[in-house]
């Protein structure tokens, strides 16, 4: 579990990388969405000098100026060479686009990542509809 206290009014909605030249060798990087959600990530060095990422992927804003969250190693996320990736936009993003619907049917697109071969695959599919979404 980690804490950022921070007020409020000098977290504002967007992205940032914060590290100490006087004391190289870490730093911080924190993604705020207009939701209030945070993606934070941790690179620093471990007691035996190799590189080391934390992230933590949400977390919940306890009071108006502390946000709480876990933090994982990256290496607890996911290991070995047959781990793959797979991801389908929902709302427009820099990875992927969102759903965008059209008369009759929608578009998506989608990607597909593995380690192993080091393959990514994008995917745009037409969705064809039987009668017009109800949204």
């Amino acid at each position: 579990m980690i804490a950022l206290d921070m007020p409020a009014q000098r977290m504002a909605l967007g992205a940032g990388l914060w590290w100490n030249p006087a004391n190289s060798g870490w730093g911080i990087s924190i993604t705020q969405h207009a939701g209030g959600q945070m993606f934070v990530v941790w690179f620093t060095y471990d007691a035996a000098g190799s590189p080391t990422w934390f992230v933590m992927p949400g977390g919940t804003w306890t009071t108006s100026d502390t946000y709480d969250g876990r933090i994982y190693r990256t290496n607890d996320l996911a290991s070995g060479k047959d781990v793959r990736f797979v991801a389908t936009g929902v709302t427009d993003g820099d990875l992927l686009p969102g759903v965008h619907f059209r008369a009759g049917g929608a578009e998506t697109h989608s990607m597909v990542m593995r380690v192993q071969t080091g393959t990514i695959r994008t995917i745009r599919t037409q969705h064809a509809f039987d009668h017009e979404p109800n949204h």
